[in-house]
């Protein structure tokens, strides 16, 4: 997968939703070769969109060889409890399939063989990197959440690993099943780094040699000018391999930070 190519075609999307006024996501209905959508996922894609409760049907907006859905709001008015769905100071709001999925090959081009992700929603995340044979898991604070990721995995028959927990705390990573893990942290300023700094210190305690093969995708917003320079002070001990910018809620470009350790 070419990185520049990706860039270049979910920017277009993204600038089409804008122009056009779609607050939903434009959502793959048939293969996108460029972006190594196959048609095997176009029918992982229809499973989870049909057996998630937090997502609408689709509309008859059209672009290219998308459409559009309207992810980003709750169907049911059930799922829009702010103290259950809050994570800390982390309300859910799910990014994009279209960058899960795009997230998913590129970790899996780097050679990862499993996906940890750390506020991890209604498991659109676990599930598409499960789509392409990684192993998965997601740590979910909210009950609600929690039971939306139970459900899609019955209804879907899709393995998600969601572990109810707090990502602010230490983890034995040894008692799950990672070889060359990508990390995922969709959290921003504040939260990000001390969901690192608490995945650092336990990898340093329990898996010493894990976190030397280990991967770490990160997202950076909302950066005040003011601690521009002492924010996320994790990246340190991180080298880059990949920047690119991804869409997320409200069809906003996040950029994305694809990660190794430094050694």
């Amino acid at each position: 997968m070419n990185v520049e190519d990706v860039q270049n075609f979910v920017s277009e999307i993204v600038n089409f939703c804008k122009d056009n006024t779609i607050y939903g996501e434009l959502v793959p209905i048939d293969p996108i070769y460029e972006l190594d959508i196959q048609p095997e996922d176009i029918e992982y894609i229809k499973k989870f969109v049909k057996n998630n409760p937090i997502v609408t049907f689709p509309s008859n907006i059209r672009y290219k060889k998308s459409v559009n859905f309207s992810g980003h709001t709750f169907l049911n008015a059930s799922y829009n409890k702010p103290d259950e769905v809050k994570q800390k100071d982390q309300i859910f709001m799910p990014t994009w399939i279209l960058t899960t999925i795009i997230l998913s090959r590129l970790v899996r081009d780097l050679s990862a063989r499993s996906v940890f992700d750390f506020g991890s929603g209604d498991g659109r995340i676990q599930y598409f990197a499960s789509s392409i044979g990684l192993r998965t898991y997601g740590i979910e604070y909210s009950d609600i959440l929690v039971n939306v990721q139970k459900q899609i995995a019955e209804k879907t028959g899709v393995e998600l690993g969601v572990i109810k927990g707090d990502v602010l705390e230490k983890r034995d990573y040894s008692i799950y099943d990672l070889e060359k893990p990508a990390f995922i942290i969709s959290f921003t300023e504040g939260m990000r780094e001390r969901t690192f700094d608490f995945l650092k210190s336990s990898l340093e305690q329990y898996t010493p040699d894990l976190i030397k093969k280990s991967i770490f995708v990160t997202i950076h917003e909302n950066i005040s000018p003011l601690r521009k320079e002492i924010i996320f002070d994790s990246e340190n001990f991180l080298d880059e391999i990949y920047n690119l910018n991804l869409p997320t809620y409200w069809n906003k470009e996040t950029n994305y930070r694809i990660n190794t350790f430094k050694t």
